[in-house]
């Protein structure tokens, strides 16, 4: 193991899981219904952090905010992708969000953590008032004239789901009511070859999410609906792969042609 920050020491040998984790992790098994996948993945964030403390880990309720920031610094010095860094600190937040929420935590020391931009070869990006501009446009729309008054509350949740975990238009179109996880702020997602994965989201997008799914009242079946489905059918209409992305292009009418791609790579 790293011991990159110099207080971490050898790591242990086995991990001895604490009440705080095994409470967790059989509150995601039995509760959350989480996956052997997702349970190995949560085990293992939690494995690895406190085997890198080793020494100085004491339990989860004395870890700070100045230890896990090391801890970020130290997996960034050991070359992992920004996509792994993210979903180990996910699993942290998820971890901790219980302790708040069930075991009467005060204070999450992850909260204190911003996930930096590490350094890579991108695509030419938005500038932070474009990005502002597009994901207001929906709501600035007058929805009543082009559709019911739930449309532009489900727009403006497709492009902050879309900006801020970077899926693609299929996956969004595949996501169901049950794949958006409001506590943990993670979406499960369908891609290629069937494949599940776990997303985090940002809360701007949940919260977008929760204000479209109250405007629509959207209780099940698919996340996104059609307008011409849910008329059809409220309670459980399917979304439309040819309808939904016009979200999009409503957003960007009057933006150059390359403003799309830019969106979509802006959200790293």
């Amino acid at each position: 193991m790293d011991c990159d920050s110099g207080k971490a020491g050898s790591p242990p040998a086995v991990w001895v899981v604490d009440d705080d984790a095994a409470r967790f992790l059989e509150f995601q098994k039995t509760e959350k219904n989480a996956s052997p996948l997702t349970l190995r993945n949560y085990a293992a964030a939690l494995a690895d952090y406190a085997a890198w403390r080793s020494d100085n880990f004491e339990n989860w309720r004395k870890e700070t905010g100045d230890d896990f920031r090391e801890y970020l610094h130290a997996l960034m010095k050991r070359g992992l992708k920004r996509t792994t860094i993210r979903l180990r600190f996910a699993a942290l937040r998820s971890f901790y969000k219980y302790l708040l929420l069930r075991r009467g935590l005060e204070k999450s020391p992850v909260a204190e953590v911003r996930m930096p931009k590490l350094e890579r070869s991108l695509p030419v990006v938005l500038s932070m008032k474009q990005m502002e501009d597009l994901l207001d446009a929906p709501l600035k729309e007058d929805a009543s004239a082009k559709g019911p008054l739930w449309l532009k509350f489900r727009d403006a949740a497709i492009l902050e789901l879309f900006y801020s975990s970077g899926l693609r238009i299929s996956e969004l179109l595949g996501l169901d009511v049950g794949d958006v996880d409001f506590v943990d702020e993670v979406v499960r997602v369908e891609g290629k070859g069937r494949k599940h994965r776990i997303v985090p989201v940002g809360g701007a997008a949940m919260r977008a999410i929760q204000k479209y799914r109250q405007e629509a009242a959207v209780t099940n079946g698919p996340l996104f609906r059609s307008v011409a489905r849910h008329a059809d059918h409220p309670a459980g209409g399917g979304s439309d792969a040819a309808e939904i992305p016009q979200a999009q292009r409503r957003a960007f009418r009057g933006q150059p042609a390359q403003t799309a791609p830019q969106f979509r790579h802006s959200h790293a």
